[in-house]
């Protein structure tokens, strides 16, 4: 009988992360373009940003977004683990990539709408549960 429910347990759980890994990747199904073009319309409604704001903030998420493609395709078509030196340049340079963006949007929006951008970074990620890093 214990049997019976741990093999019943195991199955459940396995569909369920089955379940999660597609979801993921449904949301994977947007070019860096089409993600890029979402992000800085999102930005427009929350900041009310004007149309040159609009299309600086497009090229910058644009930028990111082709990056970060770039840095799965080649993730994805390595077949060696990464060495500890590898992990430690990946996040050096994630951070990095981090801090210019950062920049680059405080250097497009004005003060207020920075503010406020920095303020819904934050409760995003207090909403999703992570460590603040700053």
């Amino acid at each position: 009988m214990k049997n019976l429910i741990l093999i019943a347990t195991l199955v459940f759980s396995i569909s369920i992360l089955a379940q999660h890994k597609e979801q993921r990747s449904k949301s994977n199904d947007f070019s860096p373009e089409e993600m890029a073009t979402l992000q800085s319309k999102r930005m427009t409604l929350n900041l009310d940003l004007t149309e040159s704001q609009q299309n600086e903030v497009h090229q910058v998420f644009l930028k990111k977004l082709n990056d970060r493609q770039v840095k799965r395709d080649a993730k994805n078509n390595s077949t060696s683990k990464p060495t500890k030196a590898d992990k430690f340049k990946r996040m050096n340079a994630s951070l990095d990539q981090k801090i210019e963006t950062k920049a680059e949007l405080k250097s497009i929006l004005n003060e207020a709408q920075y503010k406020k951008w920095e303020k819904s970074l934050k409760q995003k990620k207090r909403k999703s549960g992570r460590k603040l890093n700053n």
